[in-house]
């Protein structure tokens, strides 16, 4: 009976507009203004109808909102009981997480990470410490700077600005409004091992997917984006790259910031000043008020043995004259400058007390060598007194047919002048500096360089160190991916203390 009332219900409905049609147009009226006329009062009906499900709706999330927030806080209850951090299946079975709580609010991974007072990361959930900064200059000290560190790494940025401090000759406390953007868990695991943080805990971000609001009311970018869609060892697919997001993202948010930072620092591999990515963001800075200053320097400048040419940009907020984009320059800037260095060797920078274990992990295979000689393939050797070498990079000590492109080798043994099993060893060249160019015969006594010799090179500190259990693979990885400290130092130092004000206290809102 129900299914009759039903359906006597929905013929009733169905007929209700024509015959009303019918009594305002007759039986005789044309069929195109009683189709007219129907089309009008549907119309009608979906309109209320919409105001209908708009009322449900209002109410509905009137409810589902307070049932958040009770939610919450039986969340923050339970953490609080286990010390400040639980695990995501604690926390279900705590609260209570049903099947009703998953068809209105979805998983529960989803729902704590969309709410700002708590985070999720590893399975592991904990109360959050959201920043606050306010509309206006920040108030304070060095200490007090805005800084968005995106791309964090391993903190190369950040150890480059301690540096900074000291080479302006100023005291640094404990940095309190640093914040480290970084996607990579492992990455962030030796970030956090060696430099405290103001929010704990470090957690992924993701800079592709962040809004407006992530961005904004910082005094200070600094940023080393990822270089494999422009390094010539990689496809260079630029911006066709799904690594070219997250800097794509940064220039179409740029224009929606209402307190855009003060200055901005970027580096990245030197053939990055060429591709579409650079010039869609620097032409954003632009339009956006900024002066955009562009370098290309190597550490070898700075009396370093090694050439690591890279791109870097300075860009400054201006309030008054006019924005610009100027040339590509090659000296550092400043009023003092650097001074021309006295050129250290390599054997400054390695260490000396390898145990003999240490050291025969160290060496190149003979198979390996065997199979470059093969091909007359040459490699770059460099020796203790060596003042130069080439760049290290992240894939530097893997075992594969193109390890002589990621870094040079160092020669520990005396340089073998005949071939080895018939091997033809074709040519060698002095390219400069100590550094040689050539086929490398199999039984040769040549070595990588070790993870704490490539530290050393970069210019971190003597306290930097990674955690337990990270791999030489993925040290050479995460080094080969970081920044030269020393070169960033002095570009921060000219930033931060003579180009811009950051770098004076200043009264807090002004």
């Amino acid at each position: 009976s129900g299914a009759i009332a039903a359906h006597q219900l929905a013929a009733g409905l169905l007929r209700w507009p024509r015959l009303l049609c019918q009594r305002r147009l007759g039986p005789s009226g044309h069929r195109g203004s009683r189709l007219a006329a129907a089309a009008a009062l549907a119309a009608v009906a979906r309109r209320l109808g919409r105001r209908r499900l708009a009322a449900r709706k209002a109410v509905a999330t009137a409810s589902s909102q307070a049932e958040s927030l009770e939610l919450v806080r039986r969340i923050q209850n339970t953490l609080e009981q286990y010390g400040g951090r639980a695990s995501l299946s604690v926390i279900g079975n705590d609260i209570g997480w049903g099947e009703e709580h998953r068809l209105r609010h979805g998983r529960l991974m989803a729902f704590i990470k969309g709410r700002p007072e708590l985070w999720v990361s590893a399975g592991e959930v904990g109360v959050a410490t959201p920043r606050t900064w306010e509309t206006g200059r920040r108030g304070g000290g060095l200490e007090t700077l805005r800084t968005l560190e995106l791309f964090a790494g391993i903190g190369g940025l950040r150890a480059a600005f301690q540096k900074a401090a000291t080479l302006a000759k100023t005291s640094l406390k404990p940095l309190q409004e640093w914040i480290p953007l970084e996607a990579s868990p492992a990455t962030q695991h030796v970030y956090e091992f060696n430099f405290e943080l103001s929010y704990k805990p470090l957690l992924p971000r993701n800079i592709s997917i962040m809004k407006p609001a992530d961005l904004d009311h910082a005094d200070l970018w600094v940023m080393s984006p990822p270089c494999q869609p422009y390094t010539k060892l990689g496809k260079q697919l630029d911006t066709e790259d799904r690594r070219a997001t997250p800097l794509g993202n940064l220039e179409q948010m740029m224009p929606k910031l209402t307190h855009p930072p003060t200055a901005i620092f970027l580096e990245n591999v030197s053939a990055f000043e060429h591709s579409e990515s650079w010039e869609r963001f620097s032409n954003t800075l632009v339009e956006c008020g900024y002066e955009v200053r562009q370098f290309q320097l190597s550490p070898q400048q700075l009396g370093i043995p090694n050439r690591r040419p890279r791109f870097y940009s300075l860009a400054r907020l201006r309030s008054g004259g006019r924005p610009a984009l100027c040339d590509l320059e090659t000296q550092f800037p400043g009023t003092d400058g650097v001074q021309t260095p006295r050129a250290r060797t390599l054997s400054e920078y390695l260490e000396e007390d390898l145990s003999a274990e240490a050291l025969q992990a160290l060496v190149v295979p003979d198979d390996i060598l065997r199979k470059l000689a093969e091909r007359g393939q040459p490699w770059e050797v460099v020796h203790p007194s060596s003042t130069s070498s080439s760049t290290f990079t992240s894939g530097y000590g893997v075992d594969c047919r193109d390890c002589h492109r990621f870094g040079p080798v160092l020669q520990v043994g005396p340089e073998t002048s005949s071939s080895a099993d018939h091997i033809e060893l074709p040519w060698r060249s002095n390219v400069d500096e100590g550094r040689f160019y050539r086929v490398i015969a199999p039984g040769e006594q040549v070595r990588f360089f070790s993870p704490l010799e490539l530290v050393r090179i970069a210019g971190f500190p003597s306290s930097f160190c990674f955690p337990k259990g990270t791999t030489a693979r993925q040290r050479y990885r995460l080094l080969g991916d970081s920044v030269n400290v020393d070169v960033v130092a002095h570009l921060l130092r000219y930033l931060v203390f003579e180009w811009t004000s950051l770098g004076l206290p200043h009264e807090a809102g002004t």
